[in-house]
């Protein structure tokens, strides 16, 4: 079901990326040039949006995304990047960024918020996800120092 939404809203939408192996559908908005990418052990700095996808109950074709978390779209998470940390998709979309660069990230429910969902019912269990992103830094223990 995860793979049909996430398929139908990308169509949907024009958005044209890539599925990873996972099922994760990525979508570079604004490449950067720079080589600074992620890795475990880097602090990371980032802005998000998390939009839920939903598939029309009259149209399973019609999929829409509400946005359930802006809290971080203007001010940046700070995070100690190490495995496990985050949830398994925005992890993954992370390692394949590059510092500056805007990315989209459709996310299967397995790779979010899984069987669970999240409190305060903001996501339903089994539901895929939309995290528009910008990495804004990955920096190592000796450039957090400096």
């Amino acid at each position: 079901m995860d793979l049909g939404t996430v398929t139908a809203y990308a169509t949907s939408k024009g958005l044209s990326g890539t599925s990873t192996g996972s099922v994760l559908y990525y979508v570079s908005a604004k490449p950067s040039s720079a080589t600074a990418t992620p890795s475990f052990g880097k602090e990371l700095e980032f802005t998000y949006t998390l939009s839920v996808l939903t598939s029309s109950t009259s149209n399973v074709g019609v999929v829409t995304a509400k946005a359930v978390d802006s809290a971080y779209a203007k001010t940046p998470a700070f995070v100690s990047f190490f495995d496990g940390v985050l949830k398994a998709g925005l992890q993954e979309g992370l390692l394949l960024m590059h510092e500056g660069e805007s990315a989209v990230l459709l996310v299967p429910s397995k790779l979010a918020f899984g069987e669970v969902g999240s409190l305060p019912d903001s996501i339903p269990a089994n539901t895929p996800v939309r995290f528009d992103i910008v990495l804004n830094r990955a920096r190592t223990e000796y450039q957090q120092i400096s």
